[in-house]
């Protein structure tokens, strides 16, 4: 596995677990009184789960722009070579 792969897949794992975090933020919130300095805290630590979900997203979808792009780079190379060699 390659090392942008290996981010991919560590990106995608946090991902997922902010969403549970912030899963139980909703489930918490349904028990807290609204307004309360719980409730607060409860709706930040949502707040900046789903902010940091965003930003390791927008990270996922560079990295696998830039693989799409290094694939694509290889298959151009491999092409030249091959129309290169009249063997």
């Amino acid at each position: 596995m390659s090392a942008i792969e290996l981010r991919r897949s560590f990106v995608h794992d946090l991902v997922n677990q902010l969403a549970v975090i912030v899963g139980h933020c909703d489930l918490l919130s349904d028990d807290l009184k609204l307004g309360s300095q719980s409730a607060k805290r409860v709706i930040a630590i949502q707040e900046i789960g789903r902010g940091m979900a965003q930003e390791l997203n927008e990270y996922q979808y560079r990295l696998s722009k830039s693989v799409r792009s290094v694939g694509m780079q290889k298959r151009d190379v491999a092409q030249s070579k091959q129309s290169a060699d009249p063997g």
